[in-house]
């Protein structure tokens, strides 16, 4: 199939992509079944970025969702029927997306579950039935997140050898890599950087280490985003680069122009993005290049080293009344710093009017709408009220 690029951003097209995939997956994915919760994380994801959710998942349908995702919770923690890290995140997500304030998750089992993947090394593996050395950042990166979601407390022993096995991955050229002797990669490179913001460590990166790491993230642009050195420019690099140098204050180091430029031109005449041009477009592509677009909009504003706390988002943080200074704790914010992401429908758009901008706002740590975070904080506030 030749790929047809444009040059603008095609909002409808999108659109009826995911309302096909929302109805009914493709064959291809029938391998995939395991990462069921993943597709539907990117549809839900993506409705949202575009601010049609409502539009297209109405009450009924979001209810009959929320209970489909929670007949997946094991019951000795995680989701799915073999419970895995990946699968676990983005149950959380779906279900944060869809409104819901995750009190159904059973948090004790949970804490077990997150326990006993947690590796000697300080790692975490994805499901019990692996290796116990068997440390992947992306099982760190999903661990750390539901930690935080679900406001667990780690024992500082287990936090701080989390945080020794995310430097620990930091390879000869500045990025993140599997091991330190390893090629750097752009995804690692996300999972570390979100998760040491997560866990309030992103201080633990010496100026020498974080500027190799922004020399390599930055160097990794052409036109687009390569995940590793000599690669080609692949669009689900732009959001985990991207967002990458986002949380660390360097977004604005980007030619963003040229960013938007190859992502435009990664949309199929099918709707949604591809991978490098050539092939299908696919989900976590189309989720991935958007999720690089939110991110644009505020790429001049430098996001401060911040520690979470169970309900703030990084982007907000950053459009605060104030910096929030890193500690290695979580701290109290002020709530005015979140703020909700007005929807792309609430006024008229100008004909002349970019759509990128209409997108809603992402936070490049948890890898959400802003609007779904400050709904979630909003209803945990008045419970706990």
């Amino acid at each position: 199939m030749v790929h047809q690029p444009s040059q603008r951003f095609q909002v409808e097209p999108l659109r009826k992509f995911l309302e096909r995939h929302a109805m009914a997956l493709p064959a291809p994915y029938a391998s995939q079944h395991n990462s069921r919760l993943s597709c539907i994380q990117f549809i839900l994801s993506s409705f949202d970025l575009l601010g049609v959710l409502d539009e297209e998942v109405d009450a009924t349908e979001r209810s009959r969702l929320v209970e489909f995702v929670y007949s997946l919770q094991h019951p000795h923690g995680g989701f799915l029927p073999e419970a895995d890290l990946a699968s676990t995140y983005s149950a959380l997500i779906c279900l944060l997306v869809l409104g819901d304030d995750l009190s159904r998750v059973d948090r004790d089992a949970m804490v077990h579950f997150l326990a006993a993947l947690h590796t000697p090394a300080g790692g975490f593996r994805q499901m019990l039935s692996h290796p116990p050395d068997a440390s992947d950042l992306r099982f760190v990166y999903c661990a750390v997140v539901v930690s935080r979601l679900l406001h667990l407390a780690a024992a500082p022993e287990m936090q701080k050898k989390t945080v020794e096995f995310i430097l620990s991955t930091q390879s000869y050229d500045g990025a993140f890599a599997l091991h330190a002797t390893a090629e750097g990669h752009g995804g690692y490179t996300y999972c570390a950087v979100a998760s040491l913001a997560c866990l309030g460590a992103l201080d633990t990166l010496t100026p020498a280490r974080r500027d190799r790491l922004v020399q390599w993230a930055v160097f990794q642009q052409e036109l687009g985003f390569a995940g590793r050195i000599g690669k080609v420019s692949d669009s689900c690099y732009s959001f985990w680069i991207g967002a990458a140098l986002k949380i660390l204050g360097a977004l604005h180091l980007i030619d963003v122009e040229k960013s938007e430029l190859f992502l435009c031109t990664m949309q199929s005449k099918m709707g949604g993005f591809t991978k490098s041009g050539d092939g299908f477009p696919d989900l976590l592509h189309t989720y991935m290049a958007l999720a690089a677009l939110a991110l644009h909009p505020m790429q001049d504003v430098d996001a401060p080293e911040v520690a979470f706390d169970d309900s703030v988002s990084a982007t907000a943080a950053a459009n605060g009344p104030a910096p929030v200074q890193q500690q290695a704790a979580a701290t109290t914010t002020d709530s005015s710093a979140t703020t909700a992401s007005p929807s792309p429908d609430a006024t008229p758009a100008a004909a002349d009017e970019d759509p990128i901008q209409r997108l809603g706002e992402i936070d490049p740590v948890f890898n959400i709408s802003v609007r779904a975070l400050h709904h979630w904080k909003a209803r945990s506030e008045v419970k706990s009220n």
